[in-house]
């Protein structure tokens, strides 16, 4: 997908969302989010089985300014040039700057540094790599309800081969200070598609 094109269906969610949910709280930016992601990879890369654990959250400084940081570790089974396996940790901290389009209703853009280390071992034989990068995205969340949230985001991030991505979620606040949540992403490096689901559990610790 396009990135131009998921931008314009991210502002008709916002616009949908807005006039249905008008009298929302605004989403809150004060959580750590505990995750668990199920990835399909493209079968060029001779990877299977992969999945990973991330911790991620945010913090506002101030009602507009958003601190966000994140890690996550993954791992698959390997089986090209004869089997193995492949993990990987990813590190991000970065800042977010929260634009309210109406009282339950935000588009927050935001730029993180990204730290990666990935290491394979196949047949006895082990490699590893590392990279530094960015990424910049822009997400939107809308509070439905007051205990039902959906988001939208496109990223574009450069460590290692440049991927644009884009993912859709929803959040269901079962009480004031957790949450859980589902999400889809669609990832694209090189010209080859990567997708996953996940799961999460947020907790608000304002």
């Amino acid at each position: 997908m396009k990135t131009h094109h998921t931008l314009v269906l991210l502002c008709i969610l916002g616009t949908v969302v807005a006039s249905t949910a008008a009298r929302a709280d605004a989403p809150r930016y004060d959580f750590m989010d505990l995750g668990y992601q199920s990835i399909n990879d493209p079968a060029s890369t001779g990877l299977t089985s992969d999945h990973a654990f991330g911790l991620d959250g945010s913090y506002a400084f101030t009602d507009r300014f958003i601190g966000i940081a994140a890690y996550a570790h993954e791992s698959a089974d390997f089986n090209m040039f004869g089997s193995g396996s492949a993990s990987g940790n990813s590190y991000s901290v970065g800042v977010g700057y929260r634009f309210p389009l109406n009282s339950n209703v935000d588009l927050v853009p935001n730029l993180s540094y990204i730290s990666t280390n990935a290491s394979a071992n196949v047949g006895g034989f082990s490699s590893s790599t590392s990279d530094t990068g960015y990424d910049v995205g822009l997400q939107l969340r809308a509070m439905v309800t007051d205990q039902f949230e959906l988001d939208g985001s496109v990223d574009h991030s450069s460590p290692g081969s440049s991927t644009n991505s884009v993912s859709v979620g929803a959040l269901y606040n079962f009480t004031p200070v957790f949450a859980v949540g589902v999400g889809y992403g669609l990832a694209t490096t090189n010209a080859q598609n990567t997708n996953g689901w996940t799961l999460a559990l947020r907790y608000y610790f304002k």
